[in-house]
């Protein structure tokens, strides 16, 4: 900055020193005062969430009173109408029983006797749908309202329980005048019921004539008035609307339908309507996992000009499936912590500024000391200026070191412009080089190229198609057309390769990559192993030039095993992309040499020209995709290619 340059070395100081002074100095006010807001948040926090904590343990308390209070009458009904149907199952036993003494005694028909205690039976009704039947111990009913002379061994309830199978196998096993007892769900085709009913009942084996006697009832009997809509339950639903959280927070529940059930004005509309669809996902996820957890979120009721923030536990009631909300604005609940929050902050800011005022006016004093001695030399300088003659003084170090400082930043950067020109020079060198040797080559190969494909051409045109020959015919056409587009990408290795892509089956590929490579004389020896993955989506490359990459990368493998071994080539789909991965257990590069590899004419063949990899890791790069190279010595290396399925992804 200018204005800086200009200013008296006292003024540079007051400006380089303030900060050291000053920045520890604020950051120690504000970590103090961050620590000291955040134990009075942490502590006002923690009770009020203590205090939520307990206002929902006591509506949970509440209800589970409600709960177990209704719970306990409904026992005590089920066991009045247990014994009421105890006494029905017994009332009919002893019916069918005198039925049967007369048989005995007046030696009637069996099947007169037997009609008539069905007919009996038929007649006993108890309650709103109590009703006697009977079957025999294979499941076949005998006397039923609504389904008499069926079979119903096999019947099974909604759970999938064989209900009467069982109660078959228990009342033979009975003692003689044993009273069982069963319940079970099941809808009633006769009555067109919707869902199962549930049923109780009460069975007695009569075994001389092999009757099962039952008496059986629905447990509507034991309903009566729901826990949700009893007298005590709107007690209930006051008490808990009548506490107040904070100062205008309160308490309600919803059940895990997503309907309010308790609420002081919203009762029995959905909860959505008054969280908001984000807030509903921690409700939906309370009522899955059956937790309870805390809720915080923003929100805006009619008469707030903005969002407020507010708070709520959330704990689940298992027995009647719902979700009891106890809930805050978190304004009202910190509004302590808030105001401590002030008078800290108002604190530091006040000091910060006191103590800057006292350090800036010490540090000008103590500046003004310290570059006294600068100032007078500067004046013998001054007055120096033009003449040989300077007396001897103190000269501080710091001038020296500043002297130095600009000296050596205009060396270095005079010496980073020379590197970065000589580098731009080497890639220039490198670049004509390529062309030069291309030019050389392209002029040398493709004229006898031409000849080759020309007479292929011609023999092809000559030959049948059926010819067992015209394969190889074309074989030569293609291959010799391959050589020569090689060529032109040698010629072309200074500017990025133009690619004509097209979708491929890569395994497919590489399929045919392989079969004509292992005609290859370096190939004799190795063992080529395929694992390619099923179902590989299809690449698009350029045809020929990936064929370059993959015959180039087959041959360096080849030529690393002189002595044989084992070239495994795999494919796999990873994300986005297809993996082509080329292996084998050669003598593997140094890692010196590793480094240098990807560079042009680097070569540790005797007769490699050192393009190869050169120009198929541009070619990979062409495809936007990558060519890596791991390689130990005396193990092996292994080439990963990664391609998109297309080179603009």
């Amino acid at each position: 900055m200018y204005w800086f340059r200009h200013l008296q070395l006292r003024w540079k100081l007051l400006i380089m020193v303030m900060p050291l002074v000053l920045v520890p100095l604020l950051l120690v006010a504000v970590l103090i005062s961050n620590i000291a807001i955040e134990m009075a948040y942490e502590g006002i926090a923690r009770a009020s969430r203590d205090d939520l904590k307990h206002m929902s343990d006591f509506s949970l308390d509440l209800i589970d009173d409600h709960y177990r209070q209704y719970e306990a009458y409904q026992k005590k009904k089920e066991a009045n109408l247990r014994k009421q149907l105890g006494e029905m199952v017994n009332l009919a036993y002893r019916l069918v029983d005198t039925h049967r003494q007369h048989f005995v005694s007046e030696r009637l028909p069996l099947e007169n006797v037997m009609q008539a205690a069905q007919n009996g039976l038929k007649q006993v009704s108890f309650g709103e749908d109590g009703y006697i039947s009977v079957m025999n111990s294979r499941g076949s009913l005998l006397v039923h309202p609504l389904a008499e002379n069926q079979r119903i061994y096999n019947k099974q309830d909604e759970s999938g329980q064989f209900f009467i199978r069982e109660m078959c196998r228990r009342a033979v096993k009975a003692s003689p005048g044993e009273t069982m007892y069963a319940s079970y769900s099941l809808a009633n085709d006769g009555l067109a019921d919707e869902g199962g009913r549930q049923k109780l009942v009460a069975y007695l084996y009569f075994s001389e004539w092999d009757w099962i006697i039952t008496a059986e009832t629905s447990r509507k009997e034991l309903t009566g008035q729901a826990p949700v809509t009893s007298e005590t339950f709107t007690n209930l639903k006051k008490r808990l609307k009548g506490k107040k959280v904070g100062e205008t927070g309160f308490i309600y529940a919803a059940d895990c339908e997503g309907t309010l059930v308790i609420h002081p004005h919203l009762e029995g509309r959905p909860l959505q309507s008054w969280l908001g669809e984000q807030t509903m996902g921690n409700f939906w996820e309370t009522c899955q996992n059956r937790n309870s957890r805390w809720l915080s979120w923003q929100q805006q009721v009619p008469g707030d000009y903005a969002p407020r923030a507010k708070i709520a536990r959330l704990e689940y009631f298992h027995p009647w499936n719902w979700v009891i909300f106890v809930e805050a604005y978190e304004d009202e609940l910190f509004g302590t912590a808030a105001f401590t929050k002030r008078i800290i902050l108002g604190s530091v800011i006040f000091l910060s500024f006191l103590a800057s005022a006292i350090a800036g006016m010490l540090t000008l004093y103590v500046a003004g000391r310290f570059t006294y001695p600068i100032y007078k030399m500067t004046e013998e300088i001054a007055r120096a200026k033009g003449t040989r003659m300077v007396r001897k003084i103190s000269v501080p170090e710091a001038e020296e070191l500043k002297k130095l400082a600009i000296a050596f930043n205009t060396m270095s950067e005079l010496i980073q412009r020379e590197k970065a020109l000589e580098e731009k020079l080497a890639r220039m060198e490198k670049m004509a080089s390529i062309g030069v040797l291309s030019s050389s080559v392209a002029h040398e190969i493709n004229n006898p190229m031409g000849v080759i494909l020309g007479y292929a051409c011609h023999l092809e045109s000559k030959m049948d198609k059926d010819d067992a020959n015209f394969h190889f015919v074309q074989e030569i056409k293609e291959e010799s057309r391959r050589c020569v587009k090689i060529v032109q990408n040698l010629l072309d290795y200074a500017k990025a390769p133009n690619l004509r892509c097209r979708s491929v089956d890569i395994n497919f590929l590489l399929e045919q990559i392989i079969d004509f490579a292992a005609g290859h004389a370096d190939l004799d020896r190795i063992t080529v192993a395929r694992n390619f993955a099923d179902s590989l989506p299809p690449v698009e490359v350029d045809h020929d030039q990936f064929r370059q990459v993959i015959m180039n990368l087959i041959l360096n493998a080849a030529a690393a095993m002189p002595n044989g071994g084992e070239m495994q080539i795999s494919t796999e789909y990873v994300d986005g992309g297809v993996k082509i991965t080329i292996k084998d257990t050669g003598q593997g590069i140094s890692p010196v040499h590793l480094k240098e590899v990807y560079e042009p004419f680097f070569t540790t063949k005797d007769k490699g020209t050192g393009l190869g990899l050169a120009i198929s890791k541009q070619i990979v790069e062409a495809h936007m995709g990558s060519l890596e190279i791991n390689s130990h010595e005396g193990v092996g290396t292994k080439v990963t290619i990664i391609l998109p399925l297309s080179p603009a992804g």
